[in-house]
């Protein structure tokens, strides 16, 4: 259980870190377009560079999306759920704009912000774990039923 739990806080660095590019990537990207004529540049928008930053984009975001459904997925968390979708919807080819994947990747990295603080995580001594799955057996020789069915036979 050590190295799932591992796994999934090495996964959570991973998502975080690259949900911080994307919304750099994104953020550079749209004031780079904006300060060069805008989505109406159609020659800058069809130069091989913007082609394959895109492509590059399109590909880290669908990596990403698989990546947060799977660590997230048994939280059943609708914020993150939507939060993802959202994302995933942006490499479906609707006309992406760059502000829209920050906005997106922003959403998603708020969403897991904002959940998981709703959970509570701590790893206890096994010895104490233990003791925990112990606990009906300790409870039946302390409860006062079981005292009274003692004191009656």
């Amino acid at each position: 259980m050590d190295m799932v739990e591992n796994f999934r806080i090495n996964a959570l660095r991973v998502i975080q870190t690259e949900l911080h590019v994307l919304i750099n990537l994104g953020d550079h990207n749209q004031r780079f377009i904006e300060d060069n004529g805008g989505y109406r540049n159609f020659e800058l928008l069809a130069a091989p560079k913007h082609s394959q930053t895109l492509s590059k984009a399109i590909s880290e975001v669908k990596s990403l999306t698989q990546m947060a459904e799977t660590l997230f997925g048994d939280l059943n968390c609708v914020h993150i759920n939507h939060a993802i979708s959202s994302l995933r919807w942006w490499t479906e080819g609707h006309g992406q704009k760059w502000s829209d994947l920050k906005s997106r990747s922003v959403a998603l990295r708020n969403a897991i912000d904002n959940e998981l603080k709703e959970y509570l995580y701590y790893q206890y001594p096994k010895f104490k774990g233990q003791k925990l799955g112990s606990h009906e057996t300790d409870w039946k020789l302390q409860s006062p039923l079981s005292q009274r069915s003692r004191s009656m036979q």
